[in-house]
């Protein structure tokens, strides 16, 4: 790994670590997955995902935000790290099991809050990474650019379940990737299509209620045809029978206090009781209440994922079980938290021998 890469990651983990420590995390889950819809999207002002075919229900994309500098996206496996210091929209990274890649250094592209009729221009970076489970280098060059709708809308989940108000954001990336460890220096290039839309809220803090992606081939980075069939394309929808608010006293009144069973399940985790044999990570809980999906991250400290388990919890004593034979022996990090709640997530140290 280059020295610069060493120090983009060293960045994102003193930010990481610094805004975990002084600032509550906040999350929020888009559940639902659907067919995308096609087009423009910046050109219009309703966004109707009520008639789109539904492919899942199972909770893929988790935005996380910690204090107010730092976010990811995770979006089939795939976390994305954005910077937010003063006002600034920084590109700082990308990973998932196997790959990591961070740019040379932090991209500024864009300010937020990100206002109608925004454009940033196409912004050029240059990164580097691993991948293959860090058997093989990865070099990156392209741009990134961040532009708005002219003015907000309307987002229908489902008939009768509607966000008014709502401003649609468009962030292209596109880059060619060159494998330099491959002998014949193989290269691809695709152009990475993502709406996101927000509330009033969301612009501020960068909470999208909605999320679209889309993968397009491309030629040495070139934008895509007006027809261009993608090679991957999804939007990922809040649940289609309630409005996801992070902060309580949004939806409950700023005098209203927070429900008692947040603090109880928060109790839950704090009470959490973490077994390691060496090769193998068993996580107990017990929940107050039937029906809470309860998470176990291996994480290492900065915030790469290795393995992810879940449970829905029977209201008695539920184990969570991850095997780790896969994972370098060192020490990592047991994150244990819940879906959909807003509650931040416990974390033990695991060391795997």
């Amino acid at each position: 790994m280059s020295g610069k890469l060493k120090i983009a990651f060293v960045f994102v983990l003193a930010v990481a670590l610094s805004a975990v420590v002084s600032a509550q995390e906040l999350s929020r889950v888009l559940p639902t997955e659907v067919e995308p819809l096609r087009g423009d999207l910046l050109q219009n002002d309703s966004w109707d995902f009520s008639q789109q075919w539904m492919s899942s229900d199972r909770g893929k994309t988790v935005i996380c935000t910690y204090g107010d500098s730092l976010l990811t996206e995770t979006i089939e496996g795939r976390r994305l790290w954005y910077g937010m210091p003063h006002d600034s929209i920084l590109y700082i990274g990308e990973e998932d099991r196997l790959t990591v890649i961070a740019p040379d250094s932090a991209v500024m592209f864009a300010r937020r809050p990100v206002e109608a009729g925004f454009s940033s221009g196409n912004v050029p970076f240059s990164a580097a990474g691993t991948g293959g489970g860090r058997r093989f280098r990865i070099s990156e060059t392209g741009t990134l650019s961040l532009s708005s709708a002219t003015q907000s809308g309307t987002l229908i989940i489902a008939p009768g379940d509607t966000l008014r108000h709502v401003m649609a954001v468009r962030e292209l990336r596109a880059f060619t990737a060159t494998f330099p460890d491959d002998s014949t220096a193989t290269t691809t290039s695709a152009v990475i299509e993502t709406y996101r839309w927000y509330d009033a809220e969301g612009l501020r803090t960068l909470m999208p209620v909605a999320i679209q992606r889309a993968v397009y081939p491309s030629v040495n980075g070139g934008m895509p045809d007006k027809d261009a069939e993608p090679s991957f394309a999804m939007a990922y929808l809040p649940d289609r029978s309630d409005v996801i608010v992070n902060d309580p006293k949004e939806k409950e009144g700023p005098d209203t206090p927070v429900s008692p069973d947040l603090y109880a399940v928060d109790a839950a985790l704090c009470a959490a009781t973490v077994y390691c044999d060496g090769r193998n990570v068993t996580v107990a809980v017990e929940m107050p209440e039937v029906g809470i999906i309860i998470t176990v991250d291996i994480i290492d400290t900065g915030g790469r994922l290795y393995l992810h388990e879940s449970t829905v919890s029977t209201g008695a004593a539920d184990e969570v079980k991850l095997v780790c034979s896969g994972l370098r022996s060192g020490e990592y990090i047991a994150a244990i938290g819940v879906e959909g709640l807003d509650i931040s997530p416990e974390k033990r140290l695991v060391i795997i021998r």
